[in-house]
Order: C-alpha cells, then structure tokens, then sequence
C-alpha cells in the first residue's frame, strides 16, 4: 500500500515536533539525552515504520517490535548505576516513549501520540525529588 507524499510528510513532522517537545521539557532538568536525541528516535522508529507500512512484505508487528528492543538498548547505555543509585532512567524511559510515539505517528494515530505525548510532558514536569 503506497502512502501519499504528503501522509508520509505529516507523519514524519508529527513525529518530529512531538519528540522536539518532549526532548525539549527532558533536557531542562536532565543531561543524558536531550532535545536531539529524541527527536532522532522518534523520526528514526515513524520513519521505519512508515517503511512496513509501505512494503508488502514486511510485518509490521515485528518492525516494532524491532524498534522497541533497539530504543530499549539505547536506554540501557544512558543509565549508570553509581553508588548502588541509578542515573538516566527517566532519559532512558522519555526515549523509549519518544520512540512509541514516532511508531503512533508512523502508522496515523495522531490522537495517541498527543496524547502519550502530553501524559508524558506532564510526567516529565514534575521536579525530581530531593536525594535521601
């Protein structure tokens, strides 16, 4: 199933300026991973799944699954554990949200991605807690 140019076009700036604003919100309180790193995941994972949607022959459920592992990898080189404490598990978790959130833009689900994407905005204001 060819998608239109334009689809294509939406999907792929849907998922740019919903990554843009949750790599924005995560990089004011954060380091690990910033505004570029999440919009290059979530243009990566709606880009690769606007591929599947587009051929024929690759299934779809297995390319996010795909995409799932390979943002789930990324996330585990940003945490640290220091000190039996752990760093960079919200830059590890923003980004793998990020990444279903390009999947949700890639195959059309822009109310989901909205979503997800203010859920996560909201979560992502929340000020971290003062260290025990």
């Amino acid at each position: 199933m060819a998608l239109l140019q334009s689809l294509i076009i939406l999907r792929l700036f849907l998922a740019l300026i919903l990554g843009a604003i949750l790599g924005f919100e995560h990089g004011r309180f954060y380091r690990p991973a910033g505004i570029k790193v999440h919009v290059l995941v979530s243009i990566g994972a709606a880009m690769v799944t606007l591929l599947a949607i587009d051929s024929a022959t690759i299934d779809l459920g297995m390319v996010i699954l795909g995409i799932l592992v390979a943002v789930g990898l990324l996330g585990v080189g940003i945490i640290l554990n220091v000190k039996n404490h752990l760093h960079g598990v919200t830059s590890a978790v923003s980004l793998w949200i990020v990444g279903l959130i390009g999947i949700a833009a890639g195959v059309g689900q822009y109310l989901l991605a909205l979503i997800v994407t203010f859920v996560a905005f909201i979560v992502l204001e929340i000020k971290p807690s003062k260290k025990r």
